[in-house]
């Protein structure tokens, strides 16, 4: 997006037209807005060891749409641009776009985030408004790419310095904007990537949908696909409702990883071996394996889920009944028909019964015939634990800790952090009053 120019710069388009032609620029065409390119390579020798030449658009005086009024969005001349790390430095601290950082490096480490972030909400903006992000200079020159890894992004973010400078418009202001829209938990998601070897990114985030701020919230409103989730297969609805199900915070630390192996690996190199099943739940690889165990090899071929569906991320939302499904948080039991809300305690019947038996045990239980303490191992049960044997009614109905013990234990209701019972709450209740009533 192009910059007003200032009224102080009084130059005539015969003096750029001079200057362009001294510097061995090439014009093209763009309707009745002539282009001036400037390159090193043509430039005379002053300004070639001393310039950076960038493109100059337009004309002094002249809109583009045919009025003769000065034109609010013209750019100012060509930047000079230092190559060495301390002139940089000192552009980004003349320009009030770093503050206390001594080297490059800090300085553009401590920029990234709110660049990136910046770029985001520019993008929102974009979309979401009908000037987008036009009115507001603050999200002008700013990119969701890192200045720290992607060389045009540094680019833009030292163009934007020196046009602060020339101009004498300092950037505090506006850093203090982009600080503001950085989710508090970036900076240690940003830290924990890097130990994996992957480079933060907003990728993932930039649909508008997206709550980047409120864990208490669904990641994304109901009934919403966010594009910027579509590889991930968010139009899917048992994807849809996981994804749902994490904060954004989470979406980085537990998802994105694998999406960056995956979508970011070199150009030729395989997807990795874990990686192979993909990463919607609906896709399934079929490994050789020499012989049948207990880990799922059935004459000699194992079928491998998504690695997502092993993490802990979605094993807490298994658990908890699939939330955003129309199982509406309850674990249940077709055999019984019965489930159990762990976060509200809530037991009833969701489904006709199909096991025969369950009537007259359930019947005995409710009328007290048989004490809570009572355990059968011939019942089918009503929900299974992690290693699929079943948990007895009694345990079920009277204690349901039971249901969080050994492998579920770190998952228990207690355990949860209070963001995430509010998420999962949040996200029953929606579904509850969306699912209509049973006949």
């Amino acid at each position: 997006m192009r910059r007003p120019a200032k009224a102080a710069l009084a130059i005539s388009l015969a003096t750029v037209a001079a200057l362009a032609l001294q510097a061995g620029a090439a014009t093209a065409a763009s309707g009745s807005d002539p282009v001036f390119t400037f390159t090193r390579a043509t430039a005379p020798p002053a300004y070639a060891s001393t310039r950076v030449w960038s493109v100059f658009r337009g004309t002094l005086g002249d809109t583009g749409d045919g009025s003769s009024t000065d034109d609010p969005q013209m750019p100012v001349l060509p930047s000079s641009l230092p190559r060495d790390t301390l002139g940089q430095l000192n552009l980004l601290h003349a320009a009030g776009l770093a503050t206390d950082a001594d080297t490059l490096e800090a300085a553009v480490k401590e920029l990234e985030l709110p660049f990136m972030f910046a770029g985001r909400q520019q993008w929102v903006m974009n979309l979401t408004s009908a000037d987008g992000a036009a009115s507001d200079p603050r999200l002008w020159d700013v990119s969701m790419e890192s200045p720290v890894t992607d060389p045009a992004a540094m680019h833009l973010l030292l163009g934007r310095a020196a046009w602060a400078v020339e101009s004498r418009h300092p950037m505090s202001d506006d850093v203090t904007y982009w600080e503001s829209l950085v989710p508090k938990w970036a900076p240690d998601v940003r830290d924990e990537l890097a130990a994996q070897g992957i480079p933060f990114s907003v990728e993932l985030l930039a649909s508008p949908e997206i709550d980047l701020y409120d864990a208490t919230k669904p990641l994304f409103p109901m009934d919403a696909a966010p594009v910027s989730l579509f590889q991930l297969s968010d139009y899917q609805g048992g994807e849809n409702a996981f994804l749902r199900s994490l904060s954004a915070e989470e979406l980085m630390t537990t998802v994105y990883p694998m999406y960056y192996r995956t979508h970011h690996r070199a150009a030729g190199a395989p997807v990795p071996a874990d990686l192979l099943p993909g990463l919607g739940f609906g896709q399934v690889t079929r490994v050789a394996c020499s012989d049948n165990t207990a880990n799922g090899c059935i004459d000699g071929v194992r079928y491998q889920n998504s690695p997502i569906m092993d993490t802990d991320a979605y094993q807490r939302w298994a658990l908890y009944g699939t939330p955003g499904l129309d199982t509406n948080g309850y674990i249940l039991d077709a055999g019984t028909g019965w489930g159990y809300n762990p976060l509200t305690g809530d037991f009833k019947q969701l489904a006709t019964p199909t096991n025969p038996h369950f009537s007259s045990m359930l019947g005995q239980l409710q009328s007290g015939a048989i004490q809570s303490g009572y355990i059968t191992n011939d019942w089918d049960g009503f929900v299974l634990d992690a290693t699929g044997s079943p948990i007895s009614a009694a345990g079920f109905l009277g204690d349901p800790s039971v249901f969080f013990q050994g492998p579920n234990e770190k998952f228990a209701p207690d355990k949860l952090d209070s963001d995430t019972v509010a998420r999962y709450l949040a996200i029953e209740s929606e579904t509850a009053a969306a699912t209509p009533p049973s006949s």
